[in-house]
């Protein structure tokens, strides 16, 4: 099958592992305080995941350069591979905290990655693997003055799928959580608010 064949592609330390019908995607900067995780429940029974996001673990390209001002080598925290009937279908999504600079590149780099693993499935894995057009999602807090501190964070649903401004023919939906920025925000959602 083929998420056989992506675990065996794949750097473990990408791979992220459902725990007890949860599914929890970090953004691991430090010494910040922002969005730290969201949980996802309600996710469908066959679903691949992993994270683009290496260097917090330890994982940089070799090829790519990583100097200061590039964007080539920027990847999502979170990649959903799926199975709806006998289509496979991917989600890119990304957390921010409250500066959403440079998502689109982090969203679209991620979809040019998961182009080359899927022609190393089919050509040296000889796995036949195509994806429908993909889904970006951009998960964010949102400031709101007038929240008050002690209440939890709230989530609301932005224009679902606003156009890329760099990268014309994408669309990201966008979900935001308001949030005083004094705290980490560690939230949950429900597969079909990726989905919807």
């Amino acid at each position: 099958m083929i998420f056989d064949t992506l675990e065996k592609i794949l750097h473990p330390k990408l791979i992220i592992t459902p725990q007890n019908e949860n599914i929890v995607i970090e953004e691991e900067k430090k010494n910040e305080k922002g969005l730290k995780a969201i949980t996802i429940k309600n996710f469908p029974k066959e679903i691949f995941v992993f994270a683009l996001d290496g260097q917090n673990k330890g994982l940089k390209n070799q090829y790519l350069s990583i100097n200061k001002g590039v964007k080539h080598h920027k990847g999502c925290d979170g990649i959903f591979i799926y199975q709806e009937a006998d289509k496979f279908k991917v989600i890119f999504c990304e957390l921010k905290s409250f500066d959403t600079s440079g998502t689109e590149y982090q969203l679209v780099n991620s979809s040019i990655f998961l182009d080359y693993i899927c022609q190393l499935a089919k050509i040296l894995e000889k796995v036949p693997f195509e994806i429908e057009k993909p889904q970006f999602v951009l998960i964010y807090l949102k400031k709101e003055p007038r929240l008050n501190t002690r209440a939890k964070s709230i989530k609301q649903n932005l224009n679902p799928y606003t156009e890329m401004v760099n990268f014309k023919n994408y669309h990201m939906k966008e979900i935001a959580f308001y949030s005083d920025g004094k705290k980490n925000v560690r939230e949950e959602i429900k597969w079909q608010d990726l989905i919807t």
